[in-house]
């Protein structure tokens, strides 16, 4: 039987590993890419990993202004579970209710909004009617969870970029 003061150091490289790899003590490794429409970086898009097992679990992130996003399935950043996935990728436009962008933490909007609480609410309603009317930002394909042909594969090796295409097929 081996003592504990063997085992200990045995123990810490093993934790050791595991940070280093990137893995989170609820099995999720962290995860990053990058998404692009036509070769340039796509901001504020939802990046949806859908696993493709049963017993999956799936995570999303936002992309920032370089098009970079993180994804987070238990608690914000902390990646993704190992597996294969179907990713979407879904861009709304923005609302603007009287010259103000709706949601986020838009300090010009929130002012606008206290004094008049359901006025501002109508208007918001109109505003999304109107943004469904309008042609959609990505194509329909990439946001389908279960006909996107967008596919990822946890661990990556390498950098994962995924480059839409306003026309044509991916």
């Amino acid at each position: 039987m081996a003592c504990f003061g063997c085992v200990r150091p045995l123990l810490l490289l093993m934790a050791c590993a595991l940070a280093a790899s990137g893995c989170n003590r609820n099995g999720t490794i962290k995860f990053a890419g990058t998404v692009t429409l036509d070769g340039k970086p796509l901001d504020g898009a939802v990046v949806t990993f859908f696993p493709l097992a049963d017993n999956g679990r799936s995570a999303a992130g936002v992309t920032n202004s370089d098009g970079v996003f993180r994804l987070t399935t238990f608690t914000p950043g902390d990646g993704t579970l190992p597996g294969e996935y179907r990713v979407t990728v879904v861009k709304e436009p923005p609302l603007e209710v009287d010259g103000a962008t709706v949601g986020g933490s838009s300090e010009e909007f929130m002012k606008k909004m206290k004094p008049n609480f359901t006025k501002m609410a109508q208007k918001i309603e109109q505003a999304r009617q109107q943004a469904k009317k309008r042609p959609p930002l990505l194509p329909a394909r990439y946001s389908h969870p279960t006909k996107s042909p967008l596919k990822a594969t946890v661990p990556f090796q390498g950098e994962l970029t995924i480059d839409l295409k306003s026309k044509g097929e991916n």
